[in-house]
């Protein structure tokens, strides 16, 4: 069932913006604005996380803003909700695959893993055999997994910019379909059929 508080949220977060845009704001003053309504969404993401572990909503979303600032930049970088909400979700996807490569250096002895063609020179190339991955380390796998699908959402955006857009922001973004097509501004039934589309094209991508 779609949670009317929730959708009011992503609602006034993109209002929020339109308005601080409207006005001049920059994107670093438009962030700081809207981070409580943010923190709530990443509440969302980190709920799944198991006791201790060092991810929580506010260090999740301060480095958000890292990952989005630290490099100078010019500012109307985004004009429009949808493109901030993206640029959001797509720096918690990064932010995700950057730790899994820290923290796979650090067992491969701290040498840098930046992509999946290192991990093949590593060694762990046979886990993308079918049913292989049950005999090596789980968190392998999971590294894999997470370099692939990097690489496959990078083909949809390419090929499908709108059914990427509807798997960042439900699963990068932690948004509710309803809450998606709040933010693009189009039906519940669209998102949900390009929802289906590029889950079905990122399983091609991910067996071809």
């Amino acid at each position: 069932m779609p949670d009317h508080h929730d959708e009011a949220r992503v609602k006034r977060i993109t209002e929020l913006f339109d308005e601080l845009r409207a006005h001049g704001k920059r994107d670093q003053e438009i962030f700081g604005e809207a981070a409580e309504g943010l923190k709530l969404l990443a509440r969302k993401l980190v709920r799944g996380e198991p006791p201790g572990a060092s991810m929580h909503a506010t260090r999740l979303l301060d480095e958000v803003y890292i990952k989005l600032f630290e490099e100078p930049s010019s500012d109307f970088r985004w004009e429009t909700g949808e493109e901030f909400f993206l640029a959001v979700a797509r720096a918690m996807h990064d932010l995700k695959v950057d730790y899994i490569r820290r923290k796979l250096s650090q067992k491969r002895g701290g040498g840098n893993v930046a992509s999946l063609d290192q991990l093949r020179e590593l060694g762990v190339d046979g886990l993308l055999e079918p049913g292989a991955a049950t005999n090596k380390n789980p968190f392998e796998a999971q590294a894999i997994q997470a370099f692939e699908i990097d690489q496959a959402l990078l083909k949809l955006r390419a090929e499908h910019p709108d059914r990427e857009k509807a798997i960042v922001l439900t699963y990068d973004g932690g948004l509710t379909r309803d809450e998606v097509a709040q933010t693009l501004k189009v039906s519940t039934d669209k998102v949900k059929k390009d929802l289906e589309k590029g889950r079905a094209r990122l399983r091609y991508y991910l067996t071809s």
